[in-house]
């Protein structure tokens, strides 16, 4: 199986964009955040961790949120970027 890209982000540094993969993510530091409000059979999920630029090799801060069932039923996911330069265009 290939790389299963959850989406792209600006690297805070160089401002190229990348892919960011599941295979680039930290699982062993998935926490469950709660019940939904909207939904209690529903969960969020998060990863806080960095990732390298493959065009600068500077680590970037980037946020994985998901919401999901359970830690292996996550139905929707996206990663951002928490590079202060990102968020601040």
């Amino acid at each position: 199986m290939g790389r299963q890209i959850i989406n792209s982000i600006e690297c805070g540094n160089c401002r190229q964009c990348f892919d960011v993969a599941t295979e680039d993510l930290e699982w062993e530091h998935l926490s469950d955040i709660g019940e939904r409000d909207d939904d209690t059979n529903l969960h969020d999920f998060a990863i806080w961790q960095k990732v390298e630029c493959p065009y600068c090799q500077k680590a970037n801060d980037i946020l994985f949120k998901a919401i999901g069932f359970s830690n292996i039923d996550l139905i929707k996911k996206e990663v951002m970027s928490m590079e202060t330069s990102v968020l601040m265009k």
